[in-house]
């Protein structure tokens, strides 16, 4: 993207370029029959063009400084690591050798040029549009109608998508849900005992809270980018209503262990059933819940509940006794997992998750949280704490990330663009001057002109906007993988980026049109 801003703005400096050269023309023509070389005006052009383009790098290097923090800012967003962005060495010669290509790359056309010293003299500098660089300059406008549009439907698929993912339910709520991750110190909690005994103390004191109203404990939680992918089952797996498989492994099936309320507090339905309760210690009998999706896969046409499932070729069994509905764990945009669901009393984990239903800000509810786990162990260190809410949010970064960048991106290529096009048409009125008024002298009126210069620029838009269709179904093409429900050939997006290309051609347009329109033919006739 960043590589085809760039390109809209060679072809636009250059567009700039060729039309201040072909005003330059009697200069030119006065300066080659006084002795001066192609080669010698070559240079001049060239270090015109090569001066611009490090002041405008050097221009683009303080408005980097000092939107740095702005950057940072917005980079937070998508990475713990946006600290380090900063202005090195590295940024500054980078800066500078970009701008030496970009200043031979706009400049090397005009250098190239051949002056017509008889034409230029007689004119004097008014040059026949379509016959002193005009096709250049009209290719160069395509192309950057070519490019904006691949920018614009890049954006626009990736918004749809990101829309896309906002819409998939995730199967739980995480309003106001505040998760506190702790790893526990093996040498102080080194049995399962332990180490239930203190989450159970850090859920009692954290639900003394006044502004908590639920509390419960797990592993890990939905979205939960550390530990997201922790517990998925390996080992073999059999069931007690069908023979035994030494092959059979269970695929994308994770297990996690969680206290009772988890389910009510997440906002997750007992389909089937019953939830764990504090009557599933380590000396009851050892229960499961799975999902809905595991359910389905394994027992179709009957009830789940009451069939055992083994883990260690039948050395221990686990007694289903509820189906929870299916929760997106992982990623939106990612298919949902078979779930397994332990009591954490029988199964404790020195990694563990406090979620609590808070009705304050984080703000308040971490110091509360610091402040009982340095009296319950002040040698506890707290991992990470964040709302479920943020870890959703996290989870869709990468797609955010795109579509924004892609925006702003866009944004600014229909900004060239549209300086583009209006300064090439104002460049085209300045020089068809005499036509004009000739025209308006003859009997065209102010509407057969406004409409002549309009429908010039929107034949260059047309003409660019067909050849980046091509490109943008290219680049969608590359955009698949980060794609969600959305169609890399959905015509309506294609539809809409082309018509509001349109609106924007038109609107640039209108007031090189206008002034061209509003000219007084006397004037026009009598210009030099």
């Amino acid at each position: 993207t960043t590589i085809l801003v760039l390109l809209i703005s060679c072809a636009n400096v250059t567009n700039l370029i060729l039309s201040q050269h072909a005003r330059r023309q009697r200069e030119f023509a006065v300066r080659s029959s006084l002795g001066a070389t192609r080669l010698m005006l070559g240079k001049q052009l060239l270090t015109e063009s090569i001066l611009l383009a490090l002041f405008a790098g050097t221009l683009g290097l303080c408005f980097a400084y000092f939107g740095l923090d702005l950057l940072q800012g917005f980079a937070e967003h998508f990475t713990s690591r946006a600290n380090q962005i900063r202005i090195d060495i590295d940024v500054m010669v980078f800066t500078i050798v970009i701008s030496l290509a970009t200043g031979i790359a706009a400049g090397i056309l005009p250098s190239l040029a051949k002056p017509n010293l008889v034409t230029a003299l007689k004119e004097g500098g008014k040059s026949s549009y379509s016959t002193e660089g005009g096709p250049i300059r009209n290719a160069l406008l395509v192309s950057q109608f070519g490019l904006s549009l691949i920018l614009l439907v890049s954006a626009a698929l990736s918004i749809k998508s990101l829309d896309e993912i906002k819409k998939v339910d995730p199967g739980y709520s995480g309003t106001q849900v505040q998760a506190l991750q702790l790893d526990l110190n093996w040498t102080t909690y080194n049995s399962a005992e332990s180490q239930w005994q203190v989450t159970q103390t850090i859920m009692d004191e954290v639900k003394a809270l006044g502004y908590v109203d639920k509390v419960a404990a797990s592993v890990t939680y939905p979205m939960d980018s550390v530990m997201s992918a922790f517990g998925q089952i390996r080992q073999v797996v059999q069931f007690d209503d069908r023979a035994f498989d030494a092959n059979e492994r269970l695929d994308n099936t994770y297990g996690r262990g969680i206290s009772p309320d988890y389910f009510d507090l997440l906002g997750i339905n007992i389909l089937h059933g019953r939830d764990f309760s504090r009557h599933d210690t380590a000396d009851d009998p050892r229960v499961i819940i799975i999902n809905q999706s595991l359910a389905t896969q394994y027992w179709p046409n009957e009830s789940a509940l009451e069939h055992k499932i083994s883990f260690d070729n039948g050395q221990n069994w686990y007694t289903i006794i509820g189906v929870a509905s299916d929760v997106v764990e992982q990623s939106l945009t990612s298919a949902t997992n078979n779930q397994f669901y332990r009591p954490l009393a029988q199964f404790p984990s020195l990694h563990v998750a406090i979620l609590a239903s808070v009705a304050t800000d984080q703000e308040t509810y971490v110091k509360d949280i610091k402040t009982i786990i340095g009296r319950i162990d002040s040698q506890q260190a707290i991992s990470k704490i964040e709302s479920l809410e943020q870890a959703l949010e996290n989870s869709v970064s990468l797609q955010t990330f795109i579509a924004q960048v892609l925006t702003i991106f866009a944004g600014i290529a229909m900004f060239i663009t549209v300086s583009g096009i209006s300064g090439v048409l104002g460049y085209l009125v300045s020089v068809r001057t005499r036509e004009i008024g000739i025209r308006m002298a003859v009997g065209a009126t102010q509407q057969d002109v406004l409409l002549m210069i309009l429908l010039y620029g929107l034949k260059l838009s047309i003409v660019g906007l067909s050849i980046g269709v091509i490109g943008a179904w290219w680049m969608a093409d590359l955009l698949n993988e980060h794609l969600f429900n959305v169609a890399s050939t959905e015509v309506t997006i294609y539809v809409v980026c082309l018509s509001i290309m349109l609106v924007v051609t038109i609107f640039a347009s209108l007031l090189p049109s206008y002034r061209a329109s509003r000219m007084d033919p006397n004037q026009a006739l009598r210009a030099s």
